[in-house]
């Protein structure tokens, strides 16, 4: 019996599988110069990116760890205390991903996770090595002491967990397998919230907000309609901030280009 060819649109899904997998594979080799197996898996169906971009919010009610500082005295405590938050964080994640792959041996989701880990243990030791450095003896006022430290801090968490790790976990949940790269963003934004930082809440429809994101534009997105002129189209990445004077990462989006006729 002659089997049934597939339908077109069943062909067209899976080249798309091929062609996301891949790019997520090229996104970790180029950044952070892992080498990755490529195998092509059924993924979970992607989410919608809205509604994607929401899993990322954190809120805080902590105050900003920067101003927990008002004394040469509150640093070995303030210190371990960041040390124990980042060690938590971690550690929650590491098994995470030990009872995934438990679950799912020699699948591309874990080797993709296990690097997630792997940053993680990365920024806990540039967090250790940088905060133990830190010291108070060329400033004099508590505001100063202050804003050395934010500046000590905000350069850490931009650099070492922010910018590296939260695209990462992006671009996979924009493939699929929402789940585990949730259970993983969770503990992330815990250890955020408890140092006080918080997410800008912006959505796409919005005036862009340019203290606090910085937009990206393209002819893919030109549009004729100047009510859509300086307007989100997609949210890349919510701006992490301490307060609204404490920047530590701007937030990155998509704008509509407006062409005039």
């Amino acid at each position: 019996m002659k089997m049934q060819e597939p339908i077109l649109d069943e062909v067209k899904l899976f080249e798309d599988i091929k062609r996301v997998n891949s790019e997520l594979f090229a996104f970790f080799k180029e950044k952070y110069d892992f080498i990755l197996s490529e195998k092509i898996n059924q993924p979970q169906p992607p989410e919608d990116v809205d509604k994607l971009i929401k899993r990322f919010i954190v809120r805080s009610s902590e105050k900003p760890i920067f101003q927990k500082l008002n004394g040469a005295d509150d640093i070995k405590d303030l210190l371990e205390d960041i040390n124990d938050l980042a060690k938590a964080m971690g550690n929650s994640i590491d098994d995470i991903v030990q009872s995934y792959e438990e679950q799912l041996k020699n699948d591309q989701v874990v080797e993709t996770i296990d690097m997630i880990s792997r940053l993680v243990q990365k920024f806990r030791k540039a967090l250790n090595a940088r905060v133990k450095k830190f010291h108070v003896d060329d400033a004099v006022t508590v505001d100063e002491m202050q804003s050395d430290f934010f500046d000590l801090i905000s350069k850490i968490l931009k650099e070492n967990l922010i910018e590296r790790i939260i695209p990462a976990i992006y671009e996979g949940m924009k493939i699929g397998n929402v789940e585990i790269y949730d259970l993983i963003l969770g503990k992330i934004n815990n250890f955020l919230s408890a140092m006080g930082i918080r997410t800008l809440e912006i959505e796409a429809g919005q005036k862009i907000n340019y203290d606090f994101c910085r937009p990206t534009e393209s002819e893919e997105n030109s549009t004729d309609d100047y009510r859509l002129k300086e307007v989100i189209k997609e949210i890349r990445q919510l701006p992490y901030i301490f307060d609204e004077d404490h920047i530590v990462v701007e937030g990155e989006v998509i704008g509509w280009r407006f062409i005039n006729g």
